[in-house]
Order: C-alpha cells, then sequence, then structure tokens
C-alpha cells in the first residue's frame, strides 16, 4: 500500500499502519448471518512518501526504513513516457537481482543467527541470508546500515515527542531520579519553555503523562535513559541514564521527587 504526498499521519492512522506492517486482524460479523463471524488478517509492506518527517510516532518509526532522495535538477528531469522507458529497460535487472537475492536466502536462512535482531527480525533475518547474492554489500554490511538508519529515525522521532525531550534534558547530568507521575509532571514542566506546555500534545494530567511515558520508553532506552513504572500504591516512577556517571549526580529534592547518586 502507497500514501503519497502526506504532510503528516494522525494517531490513529499510524496505529493503523503498525498493525499492517506486521500483521493484524479485526473481526465482524458475516453477512446476512446472526452467529457467525469473519475474520480478516492482513501483513502488506507499506510505502510513505512526503516531504515533512513523516514516522514520528516512535512504534510506526521503529517499523520504518528511512530514505531520503535526492532532489532532481530542472536537466535531469523526465516525462513520464521517458521514464516508462527507462525503467522497461532496467526491469529484467532488477527482477533477476531480486530472484537472485530470494534464491540466496532461501539457501542461508537456516544457517543465518542475527545476534540481538532489532523489531522487524525477520526482515533483517532474510536479508542477512541474502546478503552473499549482492554484488555490492560486504558481510555485516546491512545490520550496520540498518542499525544507522534506525538510529536516524528515533533521533528525529524523539525531536517530535515534547515529553522524551523533557526526560532527556532531565535527566542529561543525572543518574537517577524517583517519584510519582505528579512529580515527574512538575519536575518536566520546570525544565521546559511555557509555550511548549501550553501546546495541546503536552499532557496536562499525571495520568496521560503517564500514558506518554509508556508510548516513549522504548525510544528513551535506546538513548540510555530507562523508565520504570509500578504498578499499584502511589505508581512510582524511577528514571536512570546509564550514560551520566552515578557520582556526577546530586541528593537534591524537587517535591516527592528525588535525584540521588
Amino acid at each position: 500500500m502507497t500514501l503519497d504526498n502526506l504532510s503528516g499521519v494522525p494517531a490513529w492512522l499510524s496505529d493503523a499502519l503498525c498493525r499492517m506492517a506486521t500483521g493484524g486482524s479485526f473481526s465482524a460479523r458475516k453477512l446476512f448471518t446472526n452467529d457467525k463471524e469473519a475474520l480478516f488478517t492482513i501483513m502488506r509492506p507499506i510505502v510513505l512518501n512526503g516531504i515533512d518527517q513523516v514516522a514520528d510516532r516512535h512504534d510506526l518509526a521503529d517499523r520504518s526504513l528511512r530514505v531520503t532522495l535526492p532532489v532532481i535538477r530542472p536537466r535531469h528531469r523526465m516525462t513520464e513516457s521517458q521514464l516508462s522507458f527507462v525503467f522497461d529497460t532496467a526491469a529484467p535487472k532488477i527482477l533477476g537481482g531480486l530472484c537472485d537475492g530470494v534464491m540466496c536466502a532461501l539457501k542461508n536462512r537456516q544457517s543465518v543467527q542475527v545476534e540481538n535482531p532489532p523489531r522487524m527480525a525477520d526482515f533483517t533475518h532474510w536479508c542477512v541470508a541474502a546478503e552473499e547474492a549482492m554484488p555490492h554489500w560486504d558481510k555485516g554490511e546491512f545490520l550496520e546500515a540498518y542499525g544507522n538508519n534506525q538510529d536516524e529515525s528515533i533521533e528525529r522521532a524523539l525531536e517530535s515527542d515534547h515529553v522524551a525531550n523533557a526526560i532527556i534534558t532531565l535527566m542529561s547530568d543525572t543518574f537517577a531520579w524517583e517519584g510519582n507521575t505528579a512529580t515527574l509532571q512538575k519536575a518536566l514542566e520546570g525544565v521546559v519553555d511555557e509555550r511548549i506546555t501550553r501546546l495541546k500534545l503536552w499532557p496536562q494530567t499525571p495520568s496521560s503523562l503517564g500514558k506518554r511515558l509508556t508510548r516513549c520508553k522504548g525510544f528513551l532506552r535506546s538513548s540510555g535513559i530507562k523508565v520504570n513504572q509500578q504498578r499499584g500504591g502511589d505508581r512510582l516512577i524511577t528514571i536512570t541514564n546509564e550514560k551520566a556517571a552515578p557520582a556526577a549526580s546530586s541528593n537534591v529534592s524537587i517535591s516527592n521527587g528525588q535525584f540521588f547518586e
């Protein structure tokens, strides 16, 4: 499925695309029956095209491969008929290369081992298994390139997440922080600009902040920041920054929240 010329992806569509990318199902009552059920299951590749950062929610960015295309200069532009002719000429080589890759992956898929695979584990496994058929790929080059692509996607997604940015700022020179959701909200509002707190995207209640933490803590973990949310009671939250040395933090109390060594 291809979505073209996007200026953004709303939250509901982002969630739907995530389910479609990794597989999902929904059920409905079968037509003209009272008790039978129809199950619809889908898993498809998706192309999202746009000038702006499209996959800016964490779970969608984590499933994506970002490709930034160069600007086509006027002297290189083609008519549709010219482009079709060039593509048709190259099509046999493209198809042959794809078939070589699939054949190689089928041959190697049982013997290839990928340590610490990312979320798209099957996709990664297939690409690594096909590496030897790709004339310009060295062994391990795909994993390196894919990891760099994922890091860039995470970085761009974090840039658009005000809560994640506030936590990174809060923990910039701190090893650990502990407190409840209400205390964390006050602490975060103390490190961001007042204009940010007036945005609709900024959580206005401790409960909405808790939901945002659940969504963004996976990407915060990739930045070395771990968020642990306990259930029950006053729902204690512990945030640790692996990149900050314990000795660099100080025992400063902020209401009920504490920075500690």
